[in-house]
């Protein structure tokens, strides 16, 4: 195993369970160190990104309501002069290639794709296509256990689908913006 930084020995000692500990500090480094291809051809090395924002919360107004959402971004970070949201993933799944990865995210994270996508576009001040095409890349879920080989799913929606989806969102029922693991009802899709 390579040498950690003490910081880092002491963090996963507090977080993590013994049983695991050498895997998920691998899963770490992996993800923090290889270049990920992203959306529009850019490349990126995490722990080079200058602006990177962990564990972003959020509040923000609920799509055409006097409500707002509540949330956390795992990662805002900018490469090429673009931002991008990037959300990591422990999923076991059975492959780790882009059918797979398409599927798992369509299934059971789309709502927040789409929720961290038009939320971090908010954030950035972007109302427009023209500020939208220069300052925002994208959306990735790194998958870490198919790191390094796979475990990448990216996006860049367009400008009209990002208008779309926070049009979707609007429509969409309070009660349906809360997933069924945080207490909400199960939705249809």
């Amino acid at each position: 195993m390579r040498r950690h930084l003490p910081s880092t020995q002491a963090l996963a000692a507090e977080w993590l369970p013994e049983e695991g500990r050498r895997e998920a500090l691998r899963w770490i480094h992996q993800a923090m160190t290889l270049p990920h291809a992203l959306p529009g051809g850019t490349t990126a090395v995490l722990h080079a990104c200058r602006a990177f924002l962990r564990e972003l919360d959020f509040l923000t107004p609920f799509a055409g309501r006097q409500d707002f959402l509540h949330g956390s971004m795992d990662v805002l970070f900018q490469a090429g002069g673009k931002a991008y949201v990037l959300d990591w993933k422990t999923n076991r799944l059975p492959g780790y290639g882009p059918e797979t990865l398409e599927q798992t995210v369509q299934e059971h994270y789309w709502l927040q794709v789409q929720i961290y996508a038009t939320t971090a576009c908010r954030f950035l001040g972007i109302r427009d296509e023209p500020s939208y095409e220069e300052a925002f890349g994208g959306v990735a879920y790194v998958f870490l256990r198919g790191l390094p080989e796979g475990g990448l799913w990216t996006l860049r929606p367009s400008w009209a689908q990002l208008r779309a989806w926070e049009a979707e969102l609007e429509a969409l029922p309070a009660d349906r913006m809360i997933p069924p693991n945080a207490g909400g009802e199960p939705r249809d899709r």
